[in-house]
């Protein structure tokens, strides 16, 4: 008896591992083009930096996710120019995201999400580089929660740029 509960128990395991696994692989990761930070760090070379487009896009949701378990992944497209000093090309390196809820004053009773997304420059020794500005465009994706059941508003924003999303949550 022993020894049969201690076979169904291994193999209860053991599908319950190779179940995880396969699920984990069926769920859609962010993949961007540059990689995305979370904690704030020195960044000098940010004041050739000027956004002038910025775009949105919610690429997958799962409606039947658990709410506030991140059942989106949004893509954001970034464009614009960097301008560097003497012979240092300056470049995209990462970009850092911030996130919070926010209620905003005399709206419904559901937050809106604030969403801000800074690149973070670098640079590289040019001996050809002229200080002329360079022209970039990232693209850049990462999962994102929902608060609510039904609708839930977000907004973009880098440099000047905004925009905004929605995520609809099913129940």
């Amino acid at each position: 008896m022993k020894n049969n509960l201690k076979k169904n128990i291994f193999g209860i395991l053991i599908l319950g591992g190779i179940g995880l696994l396969a699920f984990n692989h069926l769920i859609p990761k962010p993949v961007s083009d540059v990689p995305v930070v979370y904690k704030i760090s020195w960044n000098s070379y940010q004041s050739g930096l000027s956004i002038t487009q910025l775009r949105a896009r919610v690429l997958s949701v799962d409606p039947k996710g658990i709410l506030g378990l991140d059942p989106a992944i949004v893509e954001f497209e970034v464009s614009g120019t960097i301008a560097g000093k003497g012979q240092w090309r300056p470049q995209i390196e990462r970009v850092h995201i911030s996130e919070r809820w926010i209620q905003l004053p005399g709206e419904s009773v559901d937050p809106v999400a604030e969403i801000v997304l800074t690149p973070l420059i670098g640079v590289k020794r040019d001996e050809k580089y002229s200080e002329t500005p360079v022209e970039f465009k990232i693209k850049v994706q990462d999962k994102f929660a929902t608060t609510a059941w039904g609708k839930n508003l977000y907004q973009v924003k880098a440099g000047e740029q905004k925009a905004e999303f929605e995520i609809w949550q099913s129940k």
